[in-house]
């Protein structure tokens, strides 16, 4: 006997697993193929599976053949027959109703927005919830869920797969809610879904990104008049290179990532603060370890300079964990100033020597790098010591923070770094790279 595989039919439902496959082949091969395979003339309609396992073996069946008007109406067949067959997640089920539903009331008379019609969606709705035990208004839901699923395999027919078969885990409720999106967000949750399987994390870490997204355009907007000028250079040959300016707004490598934290202190922080104006001031971001404190209040530095106070930034948005000792959650920030030089602070509440500004944050989308500082506290310390047209130098410049604060607030930031990652993140955040 001929009997021809249609893709459609057979593709209708998901493949068996291996497992699944395994134990049917084993029970046909004890018990032999007891229930026929359905044709639609020589079309195969029910029974792939038990087909490929006669075929694989030799074995002997039985057919029925059924009369269908269309393809359509096989389809409708085909669903409704698998009700209490096969081994269906509750999303395959669910989605198998939609899809009945959709096919049924098209038969039963179209598109048309007629009294009657509605009286068809509604004895087809009617229908349908006897059949499965269902309120009606849960088998309304299934269809848009089927449409939204339809959607999904449009974009990425595997995650379709997955999302039915449970392999990601998504709701109802979270592919409804994926319908009201805009298309490039909902393509790109579907994209974080290869990586993060639940529908919950994709969309969060979509959120992210976005978020972040959106601040850098912000930011390349704030600074496009002016944009902060990087070069990727040396750091001591960066500050030979620069005129006398007004701040030096600085975060260097910390103890834990130089190899000699004095040697590495007096090889750049007299030239960086010879160059700072009599006017001038710095801030300088170091760790939170006495060996590194040491290192800098050792060093060298020019006569017009003097160091003021030893500020500390104070977060405390991070994970908690249990440690030996005590957590350190802060850094130290060095305030230098030049002989006649002055700070004007307008807002009382940013008076006092200890900042308490989060630190960036991955779950808020503006986490660029470990040791990144935040953009408020940058912002602080450049208005509380310069004026608009002032030059701020930055160099150990990251990913771009403080020249981009200084910029976003009408200064002219200039800095240097030799991290070429860094400097893609900052060439996207809005800087402009020298090299």
């Amino acid at each position: 006997m001929d009997i021809t595989i249609n893709k459609h039919f057979k593709n209708l439902f998901r493949s068996l697993t291996e497992d699944e496959f395994n134990q049917l082949e084993e029970n046909i091969l004890q018990d032999g193929i007891r229930d026929p395979l359905v044709l639609w003339g020589d079309v195969l309609i029910d029974g792939h599976n038990r087909y490929s396992i006669a075929q694989k073996h030799n074995l002997k069946f039985k057919t029925v053949k059924l009369n269908f008007k269309d393809k359509t109406e096989a389809e409708i067949w085909i669903r409704g027959n698998q009700k209490g067959k096969r081994n269906l997640t509750g999303l395959e089920q669910l989605y198998n109703i939609g899809k009945l539903y959709e096919l049924t009331k098209n038969v039963q008379g179209g598109d048309h927005k007629s009294k009657g019609r509605n009286d068809q969606l509604k004895n087809t709705a009617i229908n349908l919830s006897e059949k499965y035990n269902v309120g009606e208004k849960t088998i309304r839901r299934a269809a848009d869920f089927a449409k939204e699923i339809d959607t999904i395999g449009e974009i990425n027919s595997d995650i379709k797969d997955k999302i039915l078969s449970g392999i990601i885990r998504a709701t109802q409720k979270d592919i409804l809610h994926l319908a009201k999106m805009d298309y490039q967000k909902k393509e790109r949750i579907i994209q974080f879904l290869e990586d993060f399987p639940v529908f919950s994390k994709a969309k969060k870490q979509v959120e992210i990104e976005m978020s972040k997204n959106g601040k850098q355009q912000q930011i390349i907007k704030e600074t496009k008049r002016k944009p902060p000028i990087i070069y990727q250079m040396d750091c001591v040959d960066f500050i030979n290179s620069c005129k006398p300016y007004a701040l030096l707004l600085t975060d260097p490598p910390y103890s834990t990532d130089v190899k000699d934290i004095d040697a590495f202190v007096n090889r750049w922080l007299y030239p960086a603060l010879d160059k700072l104006k009599p006017t001038g001031a710095a801030y300088i971001c170091i760790g939170a370890y006495p060996q590194e404190l040491q290192a800098y209040f050792n060093a060298k530095i020019p006569k017009h300079v003097a160091l003021r106070q030893v500020l500390v930034w104070n977060y405390k948005n991070v994970p908690m964990v249990k440690v030996k000792g005590y957590r350190q959650t802060y850094c130290n920030i060095l305030f230098y100033q030049g002989k006649e030089s002055s700070i004007s602070i307008d807002d009382p509440s940013e008076g006092w020597s200890v900042f308490d500004d989060s630190k960036p944050d991955q779950r808020h989308g503006n986490y660029y790098h470990d040791w990144q500082k935040p953009m408020t506290l940058a912002e602080k310390f450049i208005r509380h010591s310069t004026q608009k047209g002032d030059l701020v130098i930055d160099p150990f410049v990251g990913t771009g923070t403080f020249v981009l604060a200084a910029s976003k607030l009408g200064r002219i930031g200039v800095g240097a770094d030799i991290n070429k990652d860094h400097l893609k993140i900052a060439e996207s955040r809005g800087c402009q790279i020298l090299k």
